[in-house]
């Protein structure tokens, strides 16, 4: 397996660190583990139960790095990221004696990266974790910026992401030639982040011009056969995200900041808790994370349109954009709007009981609505039914 050189992102935060980019990363993880913290001695891995090929890779390079090297694996879902899934790995990690120099390695998709990141924040009050991110979404978006948490059940109601804390990693190292395991469906769910990214890249601290829809929508449809441009695509993508991480690490701006990287999620995280939510693109129900975010943009545009922040061409811009990645465009199975609505308000962002979403403003531009009227809520919503 030939190794390229990495493209290295660095993120500038109160404890920065490198995204490493590049094909057949994993077999050099050991050194790369060393260099970043030369004093751990023993190191934890904690997996996505798909990914055994990755998770032996990165034993063996561990272990030729003098590692002492644990691991264990759990079915990445929602239903599994909770407190009990912590506890129960925080005993594995208890009984491996990790100490306080030590790290624990998360090697998968986002949600393994949010539950091994959280379990990393809270042990020992916090010890070094390094990502090693395994799908598409997790490498352009959740591998980058120590978010870590778990999801709560209220009330028979699943709340996506309310215990948690903000732990940033020693060390991320994004191999493409992971990606090769993926299928079309896992592909296409990352390419969503990479499109909500097009959508602020003019808003963010450094504006990345390159990064349009119009550039998405000729270089998507064939991007999985090239792993070169994928490097490329990825380290853009993480570039962006880092500048807007560094200016916001907490997410404490109230007038954007770290919050434009939510475009289109108020409205994913409301499709994500109904069961029987179908993608248009799907034959049975249930949708991956990026499918919900696909989602959410499209809503999040016509919400935009509605308050004549954009014109309904940019709309047939974005959802066209969204067609070329083989994301969905409509969603069957909803409850009517105003039970949409009640799960919006349990959204994050809400602040003092008032909704806060994120709306387009233009090309490559959006902002921080606050408490937007019903009517255009929903027209997101009707938008995408």
């Amino acid at each position: 397996m030939s190794t390229s050189v990495p493209i290295t992102v660095r993120v500038n935060v109160a404890s920065p660190y490198n995204v490493l980019v590049g094909s057949g990363l994993l077999q050099t993880l050991g050194t790369r583990v060393r260099e970043a913290l030369p004093h751990a001695r023993r190191v934890f891995i904690i997996a996505d139960d798909a990914c055994s090929q990755w998770t032996q890779l990165a034993i063996a390079s561990l272990q030729a790095a003098q590692f002492h090297v644990e691991n264990t694996h759990f079915i990445a879902s929602e239903e599994n990221k909770t407190n009990d899934t912590a506890h129960h790995l925080l005993l594995q990690v208890t009984r491996a004696k990790l100490e306080r120099n030590d790290a624990i390695i998360a090697l998968g998709g986002g949600l393994i990266g949010d539950v091994a990141g959280f379990v990393a924040a809270t042990y020992r009050r916090g010890i070094a974790w390094v990502q090693c991110p395994t799908t598409l979404l997790s490498m352009v978006d959740a591998s980058v910026g120590g978010k870590t948490g778990v999801n709560l059940l209220v009330d028979d109601e699943l709340q996506k992401n309310m215990v948690g804390a903000f732990h940033q990693p020693a060390l991320v190292l994004a191999d493409v030639l992971t990606l090769a395991t993926l299928n079309d469906r896992a592909f296409a769910s990352g390419c969503a982040e990479i499109i909500k990214h097009a959508m602020i890249a003019q808003s963010v601290p450094k504006p990345d011009a390159t990064l349009t829809l119009e550039s998405l929508q000729a270089s998507l449809p064939t991007l999985r056969s090239n792993p070169a441009a994928i490097a490329k695509l990825v380290a853009q993508n993480v570039a962006l995200k880092a500048c807007v991480v560094e200016r916001d690490e907490r997410e404490l701006k109230s007038d954007g900041g770290r919050a434009l990287l939510n475009l289109g999620h108020t409205f994913a995280h409301a499709i994500e808790t109904i069961e029987t939510a179908q993608a248009n693109t799907q034959s049975t129900p249930g949708l991956q994370h990026g499918e919900a975010v696909a989602l959410g943009l499209i809503a999040a545009t016509h919400c935009a349109a509605a308050l004549n922040l954009v014109s309904p061409t940019y709309c047939d811009d974005v959802r066209a954009t969204i067609t070329a990645a083989n994301l969905p465009t409509r969603v069957h199975g909803l409850p009517p709007t105003a039970d949409l609505i009640t799960r919006m308000h349990a959204d994050k962002k809400t602040i003092a009981g008032t909704l806060r979403i994120i709306a387009p403003t233009g090309k490559g531009t959006a902002q921080v609505i606050t408490n937007p009227p019903l009517a255009a809520l929903e027209a997101g919503w009707n938008a995408i039914r």
